[in-house]
């Protein structure tokens, strides 16, 4: 093997240099290169992002508004139970349990049992069951009947059973699904 002299030697040496130079430009360095643009490209949509936004609204004047919204909305549930219509708040269907049982016992019915059952939707309301069980005289259960359809807000009478009380004379076991 014959020996280079020092100009084929530094020739040897810079086109490895070269070479080794171009490999590494080409998958090193422009990968990295393309993903710091990528990076930058988005950093600044980001920041254009940013910048669009506006300073977010008074919270003063969100909460006079929330609470004239709040005002309207007593007002209109007012109204609707004023023409006999009725919300979805639990505590109007405890007013109106109550409501009912007062009526019974003042048509002498004895109230055994209000179970809450499952909710109802129909058409035109969202109804809470209730399972009620009265004792009384047949003709007092007649009564509390027509204090029932007398009431402004909703109720219905549905699954209606009635035996007879075993224990006490001529009065009755009234066993039904109240929708309220």
């Amino acid at each position: 093997m014959k020996k280079l002299t020092k100009l084929e030697t530094f020739g040897l040496i810079a086109a490895i240099l070269v070479s080794g130079s171009y490999f590494y430009m080409k998958k090193v360095y422009d990968p990295e290169a393309a993903a710091l643009k990528k990076t930058i490209s988005s950093l600044n949509a980001k920041v254009g992002e940013y910048n669009k936004l506006k300073e977010p609204p008074n919270p003063e004047g969100l909460k006079r508004r929330l609470e004239r919204q709040r005002e309207e909305e007593k007002k209109m549930a007012e109204a609707l139970r004023a023409a006999g219509g009725r919300t979805e708040d639990e505590a109007e269907v405890t007013e109106v349990l109550a409501d009912i049982s007062l009526k019974a016992q003042r048509q002498n019915m004895q109230v055994l049992k209000l179970a809450p059952r499952e909710k109802v939707t129909t058409k035109l309301y969202k109804w809470r069951e209730v399972e009620i069980q009265l004792r009384g005289q047949f003709y007092d259960f007649v009564a509390l009947v027509d204090r029932l359809k007398a009431m402004t807000r909703p109720v219905q009478l549905r699954e209606m059973k009635i035996d007879r009380d075993k224990g006490k004379y001529e009065e009755v076991l009234i066993t039904a699904t109240l929708r309220v």
